[in-house]
């Protein structure tokens, strides 16, 4: 899930977008989702933490496998370098080699699976509403997901990163 404060591309005041369920579906079970709200379409964890609760992902504990869509801006530095720790369970996020926060996940090791077709997000009634403005790519440590993946319809290329 992104939650964002301006949506330059289709000049919306709201702009929470959601995940599409294939994913969760695809990648899951997940114990928790750190980054969500209240009125998400569909569930992508066992526990949520919602943001418009007040509930804080990143002073909560994480445990378990983390589904993690974390808000896009400069909200997300936090949410990934508390990723890079936890290394359990998949990460959405841009695919922007030069960003920092990038290229710390690819120090960190994980594997990264940079898919071919832009992310299509859904809005808080499950409608399909529009794509990411860039690519993306998913972020894991286990390597389980890899096979997850391959079963998948997924289009994209698997890269490790390296300690």
């Amino acid at each position: 899930m992104s939650f964002t404060n301006t949506d330059p591309q289709n000049h919306q005041s709201e702009n929470t977008w959601f995940t599409p369920k294939h994913f969760i579906d695809l990648l899951g079970p997940f114990d928790l989702d750190p980054c969500t709200v209240s009125y998400r379409p569909f569930d992508t964890a066992i526990n949520h933490i919602e943001y418009d609760k007040g509930q804080c992902g990143i002073e909560t504990e994480w445990k378990g496998k983390v589904w993690l869509n974390p808000p896009y801006g400069k909200e997300i530095s936090p949410f990934i370098n508390k990723f890079i720790e936890h290394k359990d369970g998949v990460m959405l996020i841009f695919a922007r080699m030069g960003n920092i926060d990038v290229q710390k996940v690819i120090q960190a090791g994980a594997y990264l699976y940079m898919l071919r077709k832009r992310v299509c997000f859904y809005n808080k009634n499950g409608i399909k509403v529009t794509n990411a403005g860039t690519d993306s790519m998913l972020v894991f440590y286990d390597t389980d997901y890899i096979e997850k993946i391959k079963s998948s319809n997924l289009e994209g290329l698997f890269i490790k990163g390296f300690k």
